[in-house]
C-alpha cells in the first residue's frame, strides 16, 4: 500500500489493513491516520487546504505525512472478521443550502439544469462479511444556516460555492459529488433563484468514470402560493457512463417526494 492512487474512483476501494502499521489518507481536505493494535483501532484526522487529490499510504513509504502531536487519537474497540478497511462517501444529516451567483431567472414553460457540488462525509468500515462502521466524520467543515421561519424552518449546511450550469464546471476533486437539480418554471411569472435548499440526505451516491454522483433531483415550481414538486429520480443520473450505486440515501423519501423542500425553496424564493 505504498502507491498514490491517481483516480478519484480509487479511493472507494477496499484494502488490507496490517496490523501495528500506520496509514495516512488524504481526501480532498481530510487528512486521516489510522493504526491497529489488538482489537483497538486508532483514527485521528484533521481539515487543511482543499487539496485535489486522495491517497493511502503507509509507513514507511513515499507521500506518508506523520500524524502532528496536537491530534489526538480517537480510540475504538471493534472485532471485526478481517482487517478489511472500506471507505465509503455518504452524504450529511442535513440538508444543503447552495446560492446562485448572478441570480437565475427562469422565465415561466422554461426549465434550467443546475449542478451543485456537494462534499460529502467518509464513512470507514472494516470488515467483509459483516462490516462494522468505525467512525464517519465530514470530508469538509461546513458552517450551519437556519432556513425558513422561527417556526417551521429547518437547520441546513451552508454551501460556499454556487451552483453551476455545465456539469464541465464542477471541480475535479475527489471529496465531492456532483449533485444535478433539473428546475421547471410552469408558473405564469419569472422565477428568480439566489438560493436553493436541497435534501442531499434523500440522495443515494453513484461512481462514474471520473466522479461522484447524486440521483437527479426535478423541481416543478407552479407558482410562489401553489404546491410544487420536488422529486428524486430513481437510479443513476446518467451523467457518465458505467455508473454504479456506491451509497444508500441516508434518509429514504417517502413516495419519492422530499420532506420539507418544497416548503424552504418557496421561502427562498419569497425572499
Amino acid at each position: 500500500m505504498g502507491s498514490i492512487l491517481n483516480k478519484n474512483k480509487d479511493i472507494w476501494k477496499p484494502f488490507e489493513f496490517v496490523d501495528d502499521r500506520s496509514y495516512f489518507i488524504r481526501i480532498g481536505p481530510l487528512r486521516l491516520w489510522m493504526e491497529r493494535h489488538d482489537e483497538e483501532w486508532f483514527l485521528a484526522y484533521d481539515h487543511q487546504a482543499d487539496e485535489m487529490g486522495s491517497t493511502i499510504v503507509s509507513k514507511p513509504s513515499k507521500g506518508f505525512i506523520k500524524k502532528p502531536d496536537s491530534i489526538s487519537w480517537h480510540r475504538i474497540v471493534a472485532t471485526t472478521d478481517t482487517n478489511r478497511i472500506t471507505l465509503f462517501p455518504v452524504m450529511d444529516e442535513l440538508p444543503i443550502v447552495v446560492g446562485a451567483e448572478p441570480p437565475l431567472i427562469i422565465l415561466p414553460r422554461n426549465e434550467a439544469l443546475i449542478f451543485i457540488n456537494v462534499p460529502v462525509s467518509i464513512r470507514i468500515a472494516a470488515g467483509t462479511k459483516k462490516q462494522v462502521i468505525l467512525f464517519e466524520l465530514p470530508s469538509v467543515v461546513l458552517s450551519k444556516t437556519w432556513v425558513g421561519s422561527p417556526v417551521n424552518g429547518e437547520l441546513c449546511l451552508s454551501l460556499k460555492t454556487s451552483a453551476v450550469r455545465r456539469k464541465e464546471y464542477l471541480t475535479d476533486k475527489p471529496n465531492r459529488v456532483g449533485c444535478p437539480v433539473l428546475i421547471k418554471n410552469q408558473s405564469a411569472k419569472p422565477l428568480e433563484l439566489e438560493k436553493l435548499c436541497v435534501h442531499t440526505e434523500n440522495l443515494g451516491i453513484y461512481l462514474g468514470e471520473n466522479r461522484l454522483w447524486t440521483n437527479k433531483v426535478v423541481i416543478t415550481h407552479l407558482g410562489v402560493n401553489k404546491n410544487s414538486e420536488v422529486r428524486r429520480v430513481k437510479g443513476a443520473p446518467g451523467m457518465e457512463e458505467n455508473e454504479l450505486q456506491v451509497a444508500s440515501p441516508r434518509i429514504p423519501a417517502k413516495d419519492g417526494i422530499f420532506r420539507k423542500s418544497f416548503d424552504l425553496f418557496k421561502i427562498l424564493v419569497e425572499n
